[in-house]
């Protein structure tokens, strides 16, 4: 029974979307003060040192992003170096190191050794479309079924065309199917040691 759990999870279509990845320099200098900001006005003062490349995401045709979180944020989350025929998890197909572990959703490997030992603690959002461009396509957060005021909240603020939102990694979140137009968005992710 265990082994058919495995195998129904890889089958769970949890993604509809396409990613590319850059670190432009300038793009890092723009957003990084905002964050900066968010990260003290919150009262979160949370360390941060360094963070991951800029994903430019595309969501079109009914596609999506279910409900995830970025990162656990504790010590089993921790970026580790890979270290070829140590590491317990074999390369991708590709050849390239696994960056996510398939039977162990917490093991992440990284070849920047600034990531060794940290977690993903800030996440942000930066919308690139126009709100009326598109439907559907809500950045949407779920707070949990303990929440007093209301469990799930639509971020109606991340619809305006250059809206940042930054909120913490570990809080679950979804981006609703895309029914008409495209959206479009940067991602990125701060990295500090985890809390101790």
């Amino acid at each position: 029974p265990f082994d058919d759990i495995r195998n129904s999870e890889k089958d769970y279509y949890t993604r509809d979307s396409d990613v590319t990845f850059f670190s432009d320099e300038w793009l890092f200098n723009l957003i990084m003060p905002y964050v900066q900001e968010a990260n003290w006005r919150t009262g979160w003062c949370w360390n941060i040192d360094t963070a991951e490349p800029f994903q430019f995401t595309r969501y079109s045709d009914n596609g999506f992003y279910g409900f995830h979180a970025d990162g656990g944020s504790d010590h089993f989350c921790k970026y580790r170096k890979y270290i070829h025929g140590l590491s317990p998890d074999p390369l991708q197909e590709d050849g390239d190191i696994p960056m996510k572990v398939e039977d162990n959703t917490h093991r992440r490997y990284t070849v920047w050794s600034d990531w060794v030992g940290k977690v993903r603690k800030i996440s942000v959002t930066v919308n690139l479309t126009d709100g009326n461009d598109y439907d559907g396509g809500d950045l949407k957060f779920d707070y949990g079924k303990h929440d007093r005021h209301k469990r799930f909240d639509t971020c109606t603020e991340a619809r305006e065309k250059g809206s940042i939102i930054v909120f913490p990694s570990f809080l679950p979140h979804c981006v609703t199917p895309v029914t008409r137009g495209t959206r479009t968005s940067l991602v990125m992710w701060c990295l500090g040691e985890p809390w101790k």
